[in-house]
């Protein structure tokens, strides 16, 4: 499953061509495509002219991202810019494995191997190897997930980013004597 705005600095182009190499080895395994945007079309296109369509569906906008969550096995980030996408958190949170690109904040949140599987931009091969991986290793993607959840709920939780806001304030303004 991928989610997001549906332009180019959202690697979806690389998203679909790695799906397809996924689907060959594994052809019953089915993907989400949720969001919109200005490429939506061209997507729909290539995915009918590779002859996905079966294993690929574009959901458009949603409003229920929690409960699209919880129907995937793995969550994945093709981009190839970014910042720190919420999504990223959100699927952590719900203790799915990741496998995202090597772009933006997304490292300083995933460490390779450890609570999720980075990947260059650009590169199909390597992320149709890291969604593949997952699949095939159960336990690995397991282990991922609880991790990934384990590091949002340390560094990403709304009381810690609570408590980060307050002791911020508190250096900011000095009691008064």
């Amino acid at each position: 499953m991928i989610i997001g705005s549906l332009g180019p600095e959202k690697g979806h182009q690389y998203f679909i061509q790695a799906a397809r190499r996924v689907i060959e080895a594994v052809k019953s395994v089915k993907f989400l495509i949720v969001g919109d945007g200005p490429l939506r079309r061209n997507l729909e296109l290539k995915t009918t002219e590779l002859d996905l369509t079966d294993n690929i569906s574009f959901t458009g906008v949603r409003n229920d991202v929690p409960e699209i969550l919880s129907l995937a096995d793995i969550f994945i980030i093709a981009s190839i810019e970014e910042g720190l996408p919420m999504v990223l958190l959100e699927a952590m949170a719900s203790r799915k494995p990741i496998v995202a690109t090597h772009v933006g904040a997304i490292p300083k949140v995933i460490e390779n191997g450890l609570n999720g599987l980075l990947v260059p931009p650009h590169n199909v091969e390597e992320l149709a190897g890291a969604i593949k991986a997952l699949l095939f290793d159960e336990k690995k993607a397991q282990e991922l997930a609880y991790n990934g959840y384990e590091t949002v709920e340390k560094f990403y939780s709304s009381q810690n980013m609570c408590n980060n806001y307050m002791k911020l304030y508190h250096e900011l303004v000095p009691e008064q004597a």
